[in-house]
This record gives structure tokens, C-alpha cells and sequence, in this order.
């Protein structure tokens, strides 16, 4: 560590500092675009999250967001460090300052999301004893006209039929339940998630002979809402590549541009994709680890 940071102070994110953490975000990759110039407003406005920021002589050299998915499940994400200041020790000054938040609000379970070519991030992840709880993938296809859809939106009385389905063990190579929430964020999918969603008219479904075959949970994302957003699925071998296809037509109707979503990389998975129609919108993989913090530390 330099003498510089020596000083450094790490507090919450102000108004005032969204310029110049844009400014240094704009380096973050070498060959693609950020996305924090997108979401800080949402981000900073947004009461089950806070950024935190380190600062230097009063301007912010690093940041790193955790927002409070449940009473006690948090996602950490965007962690950014001005190049100029990089392998200076910031991530390990920022994060006992996120971990004395999170637990002050009492919770066990932290995830977040790495790409499978930051190899830097996932050694860090590996070196801390992280564990990998699922491995993923971006898909999306484009809307199918069509006056007619098989798929039924299903209500809160639909709510024990939908349950049954979500907690089968076919999850796909992961090892619990996961939603993959608004922004991105993935957390446990309960009783009480999937209650929440049946009510807000985000859960469809495909039936036969009023057995329910597979469903597909709805979310969002935080930048464009121009894509049907599809944060689950499950289903019968038999239906779920019915269900991905039938979503196409629901994204048609509901005036989409596009249906896609973040999925299990899994071989039964993919192939349901592929035979109906989506494509792999982006070459990364996206590994999702979790872990609990010591707090006798």
C-alpha cells in the first residue's frame, strides 16, 4: 500500500461522487463498455442497497455495492478501482466495511457474479474459499407473431401447483433453488418469492389436463425493459422446450423486442434453448458463488 492510501476512507456514496466514479469506470475493460454510467442512479436511489465508496483526498478510487435481497440473503456487485490505483490492497479495505453492514442487518447468505474470463476475480473468489453454486449463460431470442399462446398466467390461487414445480430437484446442476431477480441478482427462490410473484402477475405457466408441466418466473433488468426478462424455469423434459417457445410468442404479444434471460448451463438446458430457437448472446460464462461471513473474525 502506498502512503497515499495510507489515508484512504472508505463511507457511502454521495451525490456528488457519481462523476468521478463514472469517470474511472470508463477503464474498467479493455474491450467492452461499462455498464455503471446505466444503472448508478437506479442504484443510488434504490433503499436495499448501498454503494460504497473509497476516497482519497476527497475523490472516490473504488466502489462496491450490496443490496439486501431477503431478511438474510445480500448480492455483492459492481466493484470497480481506478486503474491508476489497482493491486493497492482496495478490495480488501472496502470489504469490512460492506461485511459490518451486512451483518448489522443480520444476514448469513452473500452471492455474487463473476465472469468465467475474469480470472483475476475467480482467483480471488477461490483463494477466500468461495463456493461456485451454479454456472450460466445469456440467451435471448426474438418474438414469434402469433393471435394465440398456450401459456396461462398463473394467479395466487395457482400458488400450491406452482410450488410443487419450483421445488422439484430438477434444478439443472445447481445445487438449491435460484431466481435470478431484478438487475441481475440471483437469491433463494421461498414460498414467500414465489407467493410475492404469482400476485404481481409475474409467473406463467404451460398446463395439460390442469396439470401444471412447467413455469417461467418473470423479472427485469435494470438498464433497457425492452426484452421479456425470464429469471426461472422449470418443467417435464417434455415441456420445457414448449415453454421457452411459447414465451417468444408472449414476448410478441406483450410487445417485446426480444425474450431472454440468464440460464443454467447444463446440457438438458442448452438443448431445450437451441430447439427453440434462442441464441448465446454473449461468449462468457457467468459463475455465481456464495458464502457466509465469519463474523467472529
Amino acid at each position: 500500500m502506498t502512503k497515499e492510501l495510507a489515508n484512504v476512507e472508505v463511507r457511502l456514496a454521495r451525490i456528488e461522487d457519481k462523476d468521478p466514479v463514472l469517470s474511472f469506470c470508463k477503464n474498467t475493460w479493455e474491450n467492452q463498455p461499462d455498464y455503471i454510467h446505466l444503472v448508478w442512479d437506479k442504484w443510488f436511489a434504490d433503499p436495499r442497497g448501498c454503494i460504497f465508496v473509497a476516497v482519497v483526498d476527497g475523490l472516490p478510487i473504488a466502489m462496491e455495492r450490496v443490496v439486501l435481497m431477503s431478511d438474510c440473503e445480500a448480492w455483492w456487485e459492481g466493484l470497480r478501482v481506478d486503474s491508476r490505483y489497482r493491486g493497492q490492497g482496495l478490495v480488501g479495505i472496502l470489504r469490512p466495511h460492506l461485511e459490518r453492514y451486512l451483518q448489522e442487518a443480520g444476514i448469513l447468505i452473500s452471492r455474487n457474479c463473476v465472469s468465467s474470463e475474469n480470472t483475476i476475480m475467480n482467483g480471488i473468489m477461490t483463494r477466500r474459499g468461495r463456493q461456485k453454486v451454479g454456472c450460466y449463460a445469456s440467451y435471448k431470442a426474438d418474438p414469434i407473431h402469433s393471435s394465440v399462446t398456450k401459456l396461462v398466467q398463473l394467479r395466487s390461487d395457482d400458488f400450491d401447483l406452482a410450488w410443487t414445480l419450483v421445488s422439484s430437484s430438477n434444478f439443472f446442476g445447481q445445487e438449491r433453488c435460484l431466481y435470478i431477480s431484478r438487475g441481475a441478482k440471483w437469491q433463494e427462490l421461498t414460498t414467500q418469492q414465489l407467493s410475492d410473484r404469482l400476485e404481481a402477475g409475474l409467473v406463467w405457466g404451460l398446463k395439460q389436463s390442469n396439470l401444471l408441466v412447467a413455469i417461467a418466473i418473470q423479472s427485469s433488468l435494470e438498464g433497457s425493459n425492452q426484452t421479456l426478462w425470464i429469471g426461472f424455469v422449470n418443467g417435464t423434459a417434455t415441456s420445457l422446450p414448449t415453454l421457452l417457445y411459447e414465451l417468444r410468442l408472449l414476448a410478441e404479444y406483450q410487445d417485446y423486442l426480444a425474450v431472454g434471460g440468464i440460464f443454467p448451463l447444463c446440457k438438458n438446458i442448452v438443448e431445450y434453448l437451441n430447439r427453440a430457437g434462442y441464441q448465446r448472446y454473449y461468449n462468457e460464462d457467468y459463475w455465481v458463488y456464495e458464502w457466509q461471513i465469519d463474523y467472529q473474525q
